[in-house]
């Protein structure tokens, strides 16, 4: 028992998290950054190509992620705060009415404007899914303190390890449980549910800058810790080199990208 108690300690202080996805980190990342830039450049109301990059993003995921079905069920936490999207457009944008009930309007157009609005917040946020099951905080820890040593970011002094080793500690592990705790003390006074949803909405923006300004804090603390020396040594270690599946996924994306832009021009 003390044994088992002291090697669950152990595993449970190490910051990294080794994904055994399905392929390469550098692949998936590469894959959902790539997908995201051409969402965004989507012509708006373009509904084929945002359903050829939904389908195209939820096929990287069933290669790339080890249980591509546990996204879904994040999705469906989410689903109350799109819904929440559409009826908020649907019921306040001007245009054609279809339906109304009191003081409020259900236009076409709101409709239409909510229901992009809301496929589009989905898309982010699933897409954020696949990357944190399919990427390893290590992989990403080492791209971007190989990144830190470019000439433009030295010149900013900006130490990328330390800050993505502020954003595993800090914000992967901690941050979700202090946030939840946060907004639910600001939504505890509010007896509607509807303006008790409203509020722990609004609060979300002013937590997240107040991190913000911690982060200088937090990475002068690692430093001082003794953290920078262990940044160094782990950067150094090499990539895993790319297998032959990660070569045929990579073919499949450039063949996605290429019939994206097909379709454009």
């Amino acid at each position: 028992m003390k044994k088992g108690k002291e090697k669950s300690s152990t595993a449970s202080s190490f910051p990294f998290l080794f994904s055994n996805a399905r392929t390469h980190s550098g692949v998936t990342l590469f894959g959902c950054l790539l997908f995201l830039a051409l969402f965004i450049a989507t012509q708006r109301y373009n509904w084929l190509t945002a359903l050829s990059l939904w389908i195209t993003i939820f096929i990287l995921s069933l290669i790339s992620c080890p249980r591509p079905l546990k996204l879904v069920v994040r999705m469906a936490g989410i689903l109350p705060f799109l819904c929440l999207a559409l009826l908020l457009h649907a019921f306040f944008t001007p245009g054609a009415i279809l339906w109304s009930v009191g003081g409020f309007y259900l236009t076409k157009d709101g409709l239409i404007e909510g229901a992009w609005i809301s496929q589009t917040l989905g898309f982010f946020f699933y897409i954020s899914f696949v990357i944190t099951a399919g990427t390893s905080s290590f992989f990403l820890f080492r791209v971007l303190e190989r990144l830190s040593r470019l000439s433009f970011l030295r010149l900013l002094n900006l130490r990328l390890g330390i800050l993505v080793l502020f954003l595993i500690l800090r914000w992967l592990r901690i941050l979700p449980i202090s946030w939840k705790r946060q907004v639910t003390e600001a939504m505890r006074g509010e007896p509607e549910r509807l303006n008790k949803l409203i509020k722990g909405l609004r609060q979300i923006p002013l937590i997240f800058l107040k991190e913000i300004t911690r982060t200088r804090q937090w990475s002068q603390l690692f430093i001082a810790r003794g953290y920078a020396e262990g940044v160094l040594i782990l950067s150094e270690s090499p990539f895993t080199p790319l297998r032959l599946k990660d070569i045929a996924v990579l073919i499949g994306i450039f063949i996605a990208t290429a019939f994206w832009f097909l379709r454009r021009f």
